[in-house]
């Protein structure tokens, strides 16, 4: 079968496109960035120069309008995900969007309705959904081998190293839960299903411009599970996820390893029983590549995409969340 090439245009001179596009793409023939769009044309040419892209555009309007590019990758401050996302779309390009996709459920329905219309598909690019891991974690709960689940619990946390940018201000849609919240949300929803009785977020909006730099959250699943997450900007690097079961313990460490090159996950299960940890290992994967390669076959329509559905829970509960903390920060 015949694989149609693909072209991608990056929206904006992004820290994250080496990792998450210019260097993955690399391993996959069918694709390669032909563009990237800057604020002004300086910046992007230097930025196309030092990356080895073909063309650079002084505006992000230059780039929707070539007619080259099949595939936008959006890695703007996130309040400007939905506008530039619908822009995206009806110019009839496919959306690559960086996480979080848009800020409120009503900015989504905008982009889901202008990616319909113009018939273009879009992806949340929560990378770490693309590896077998997630799967297998769901597989050793329903299996019930080692009792039900009782708790998931996350921790996120990494030195804010950036220069100043939109993470400090919160009116861009900055702070530590809007940038780490969607890994966990997407984690409890792939290993234990997202539908919460009831949640909560805790933050003293102490960062840069009272922007949330620790954030705590927790909700309640309807059999009673509890999935807890601890974020911060300001901590020692980590990365690891709890699996609580009746009969042991599955810890997936430094989960975010498989993002900076083909690296192993592990699962390590500690077996209440007789106290001993067993491993899975999952042969070495870049989340990226998988992640470029799941998208490509959604567009040739070799795989349905991620359900809207599950993108709509997703995001109204990290608006709901955030929301519940800010009220209590005003109160």
């Amino acid at each position: 079968m015949t694989i149609t090439p693909l072209t991608i245009g990056l929206l904006g001179c992004s820290h994250i496109a080496p990792v998450s596009i210019l260097q993955p793409v690399q391993e996959i023939d069918h694709m390669q960035v032909a563009a990237v769009a800057g604020r002004d044309e300086s910046r992007a040419r230097a930025y196309a120069a030092k990356h080895g892209i073909p063309n650079a555009y002084g505006s992000y309007e230059e780039l929707l309008r070539d007619p080259a590019i099949d595939i936008v990758y959006i890695a703007l401050a996130n309040h400007a995900h939905r506008d530039w996302a619908v822009r995206a779309a009806e110019a009839g390009k496919h959306l690559l969007i960086e996480k979080p996709i848009c800020l409120t459920e009503a900015e989504l329905k905008d982009i889901h309705l202008a990616c319909r219309d113009n018939r273009v598909h879009c992806h949340e690019a929560i990378m770490v959904q693309h590896h077998p891991w997630q799967s297998r974690v769901r597989e050793i709960i329903e299996s019930g081998a080692y009792g039900r689940l009782l708790a998931l619990k996350t921790r996120i946390s990494h030195p804010m190293r950036h220069a100043d940018n939109y993470r400090f201000y919160p009116e861009l849609g900055g702070g530590v839960f809007r940038d780490e919240g969607p890994y966990w949300l997407q984690f409890v929803q792939a290993v234990a299903g997202l539908a919460p009785v009831s949640f909560v977020g805790r933050s003293d909006f102490g960062g840069p411009h009272g922007s949330d730099w620790r954030f705590e959250a927790s909700l309640s699943l309807p059999s009673g599970v509890r999935a807890s997450l601890h974020a911060s900007f300001d901590e020692a690097y980590q990365a690891t996820h709890w699996i609580e079961l009746e009969q042991a313990k599955i810890r997936v460490k430094d989960f975010f390893r498989a993002r900076l090159g083909r690296f192993k996950i592990t699962l390590d299960i500690l077996d209440d029983a007789d106290n001993r940890i067993d491993k899975i290992e999952f042969e070495p994967q870049n989340y990226y590549v998988n992640q470029l390669m799941f998208f490509s076959d959604v567009i040739a329509g070799l795989r349905p995409g991620i359900p809207d559905e599950q993108v709509q829970a997703r995001t109204r509960l990290i608006e709901a969340i955030y929301q519940s903390a800010a009220l209590k920060e005003a109160l």
